[in-house]
């Protein structure tokens, strides 16, 4: 009787801990509104770079950042030519690359 509630214990709590070790290997997709478009707002569309009153594209709305997702990655990833420009004193973390990164790669969903 004694192993048989061992066993059954054993297993219940493998059981209940199945999902949990799903839900720590499984990354959630960043948020547009709240997660990326707050980088971008803030490191891209900025004063004298992709503002409406700047330059083409304009990182001003999820509209004219979902058609360039895969080119803004390659140009904050890529540090020959940075973006954003190493004049500008604007950096990006590699979290906030992380980020995008992750992103793009599900797609560039607007969530």
């Amino acid at each position: 009787m004694k192993s048989i509630l061992l066993f059954l214990s054993f297993s219940l709590t493998g059981v209940a801990l199945l999902p949990l070790h799903r839900a720590k290997t499984t990354s959630p997709v960043p948020s547009f509104t709240h997660e990326v478009f707050p980088i971008i707002k803030a490191k891209c569309n900025t004063k004298d770079c992709h503002d409406v009153q700047r330059h083409n594209p304009v990182f001003t709305t999820y509209d004219g950042i979902k058609p360039q997702a895969k080119r803004i990655l390659k140009r904050v990833k890529d540090r020959s030519i940075p973006m954003p420009p190493r004049e500008s004193g604007i950096t990006m973390t590699k979290e906030e690359i992380a980020t995008i990164e992750a992103w793009v790669n599900a797609g560039a969903p607007k969530n």
